[in-house]
This record gives C-alpha cells, structure tokens and sequence, in this order.
C-alpha cells in the first residue's frame, strides 16, 4: 500500500511541475487507497483542470466525490464536463436516477444498456426497479427510492444506496 511518503514525493513532483497532471493523479491515488475522499477529490480534480480531456482521471474525481455523498456536486461536475466514456454516462445515469431525474437516467442507463452489454450488470438493477415502480398503480417517491436504495445496493454504489434509504426513512411521519 502506498505511504505518507509516497504521497509526500508527489506533492515535491507537483510543485517541480506545477501544471503536470500527473503528480496530483497520483496523490489521488493514494488519498483514494487511503479513503481520504476528500484529499483524493481535491487531487483528481486538480489533475481534470490541468488535463480536461482525460476520462479516467475525471471519472476517479466523480468516485472521490460520491464516496463523500457529494452526489449533487458531482452532478454539477458532469454537466459541466462534457467528456463521454461508457462509464462517465453509467454515472451520469446514476447521478439522475438518485436526484429524481427518472426519465433522464432512464434513457441514459437504457442506450448504454443497449450499445454496451458488457454493463448490463451495473444497469438492469436499476431499471428493473423503475419498472417495478412503474407498475404499481401508488407509487409514492418513497418506495421508488426504497427500489432504487436496493438496486445501488446491488451494483455496488452504497454511498448512493445509502443516501436514498435515509431519504426514504426520513419522509415517513414517524421517523
């Protein structure tokens, strides 16, 4: 596992070479390893202002920012970056599902279902729930987030899983 040390060289290597992503990629990885969210966001999103058109490197600073519940600032993040990968627009879907943007993350999560089966394991979850919210004929916000609490839970996205199921719990009168 990478060091205090290890972090500490990069941060000389980013002060030698103030404009080289590469250092703070770098930190971001460690602080990432380190599940210093907060250092690892700050670090990847240094790296995405210095080298904008680099996918992985944004879409370790959209992970830094969820693992943090920051969900509407990564949101905010992703419209403003307009680079497309497979996996960015798997967020974005996430993203718009979890901020009641149904019919957004629907269509989203439904052609990336479609042109790349190789997700089919990180999206039917999800739109299964949608259907199944679809087919009741009450469906309150709260039992929809309740399915989609679960379906994160299922591909793995607790920070997410996490933020509906507390939403839903919190709607109830007797919380």
């Amino acid at each position: 596992p990478p060091s205090n040390e290890d972090f500490e060289y990069f941060q000389k290597q980013a002060s030698v070479s103030p404009l080289s992503p590469d250092p703070y990629v770098h930190m971001g990885e460690i602080a990432f390893t380190q599940k210093d969210f907060q250092k690892a966001s700050e670090n990847f999103h240094m790296a995405s202002t210095l080298d904008p058109k680099n996918a992985e490197t944004f879409l370790r600073y959209i992970e830094s920012l969820l693992r943090q519940r920051k969900i509407i600032e990564a949101g905010q993040a992703m419209k403003e970056n307009k680079t497309h990968t497979p996996e960015l627009d798997l967020y974005r879907g996430y993203i718009a599902l979890y901020l009641n943007e149904r019919e957004t993350g629907e269509t989203l999560l439904k052609r990336l279902s479609s042109e790349h089966p190789d997700l089919s394991g990180k999206i039917s979850p999800l739109l299964e729930a949608l259907e199944e919210f679809k087919s009741t004929t009450d469906g309150k916000i709260e039992y929809l987030q309740t399915l989609l609490a679960k379906a994160f839970d299922e591909v793995s996205q607790y920070e997410l899983a996490l933020g509906l199921a507390l939403d839903a719990i919190k709607s109830r009168d007797d919380y």
